[in-house]
């Protein structure tokens, strides 16, 4: 298993066809096969089943067309009705987003339920793409920080907590700090001190972002960018998009920003916004 994790994370469907082919194809045995087609994505699963070799392509062939994609919305609430689709099939299933909506504090009687998926999840952290962390969302045990802990692609919290101490703070400075795969981040109502402390990370290196969506708490602080070397609004107090570029290796970062309205109505306008991207 150890050594099909590792060809999942280095592998991709351009370079599988070199991979197999270094393969004496005959001799791999079938767990072997099994295991690489679980940990790759269903795209690059179907590349196996283009390989001349019988045992090969009928492999990936079946994982490629019975392998499902779910999103896992965690709320008290939730339906156990994709739980149960993870727990049973866990094969051929995989969780591509998770959406935290709720406070689950309120329902002890999920946590337990929930808490099923850690083993499901620690084998291949990989197939979580897309995280959504709602502000209704609480768990402050921490005993579900599994979910969130995961090295996601993309990133979006409706709304930082301005004490700083809430869960959401928590989630993003992880995925700040020490999540190597993030490459797009949406955030609501976040402050100076917030992008302070993304641009200081990916100068650093520290964080690979490309893209930033987000919006400030106090407009006016936009403004204070050019402490950071840059401008965010033009001569007409318009926000504009900012391009920061590293010339000794070339990547760059694309901040969006946002002049949404601070009142709860937009908040319901925006996160259903959100929510049927993060669904489509």
């Amino acid at each position: 298993m150890s050594i099909a994790f590792h060809a999942y994370k280095t592998l991709n469907s351009t370079t599988m066809s070199a991979f197999i082919s270094s393969f004496p194809m005959d001799t791999v045995p079938y767990a072997f096969i099994d295991s690489v087609a679980h940990q790759l994505s269903k795209d690059s699963a179907s590349t196996l089943g283009k390989i001349s070799n019988k045992q090969w392509s009928k492999v990936g062939s079946t994982h490629h067309s019975k392998r499902r994609g779910l999103c896992l919305s965690v709320s008290p609430t939730a339906d156990s009705f994709i739980l149960s689709h993870i727990l049973n099939d866990p094969k051929y299933s995989k969780i591509r987003k998770i959406a935290l909506i709720g406070s689950l504090e309120e329902n002890s009687l999920f946590v337990p339920e929930i808490k099923k998926l850690r083993p499901y999840l620690k084998r291949n952290p990989y197939q979580v793409e897309e995280l959504l962390v709602t502000y209704r969302f609480r768990n402050e045990s921490n005993k579900l920080s599994f979910l969130w802990r995961l090295p996601v692609k993309r990133l979006c919290l409706d709304g930082l907590d301005q004490t700083g101490t809430g869960v959401q703070q928590k989630i993003f400075e992880y995925h700040i700090q020490s999540n190597p795969n993030l490459e797009e981040l949406t955030f609501g109502y976040g402050s100076y001190d917030t992008l302070k402390l993304i641009i200081e990370a990916w100068k650093s290196g520290q964080s690979k972002l490309k893209n930033i969506r987000c919006s400030l708490w106090l407009a006016e602080e936009w403004t204070r960018l050019k402490d950071l070397g840059f401008r965010a609004v033009d001569e007409e107090g318009q926000l504009l998009d900012l391009t920061l570029k590293c010339a000794k290796t070339g990547r760059s970062l694309c901040i969006k920003p946002t002049n949404w309205a601070v009142d709860l109505k937009g908040n319901h306008v925006y996160l259903a916004r959100w929510l049927d991207q993060f669904e489509s």
